[in-house]
């Protein structure tokens, strides 16, 4: 009993001594952590992506949920991205390896 005793007043130490970090993360934004950069999917294209990869060439490769596998080169606006269609028929990938550029034989798809 004494030895429950002395945890619990440990613990209710330590909590009352730990410095106010929830109100301070309450406060915080993402973007003091994060750069934020929003990439459009085609129109019509849902958002749900299940990986995202880019070649050494810098080709951007999103597999998405529903099975299709896109690809775009990117630009200095991500809104003018000319997305095409790279891969159509998987089950909703939820990772990938790139192993060479834009060679579709090489890539490598997780499921």
């Amino acid at each position: 009993m004494n030895l429950t005793l002395k945890y619990t007043a440990s613990c209710l130490l330590a909590f009352c001594c730990v410095p106010d970090t929830a109100m301070a993360a309450e406060n915080a934004k993402i973007t003091d952590y994060y750069s934020i950069e929003e990439i459009k999917l085609p129109e019509g294209v849902p958002p749900e992506v299940g990986a995202v990869k880019f070649d050494t060439e810098g080709t951007i490769y999103v597999a998405l949920r529903r099975g299709d596998i896109l690809m775009a080169k990117p630009t200095a606006d991500p809104s003018k991205f000319q997305w095409k269609l790279f891969a159509s028929g998987f089950h909703n990938a939820c990772g990938m390896e790139v192993v060479a550029p834009g060679i579709s034989s090489l890539v490598k798809w997780r499921s």
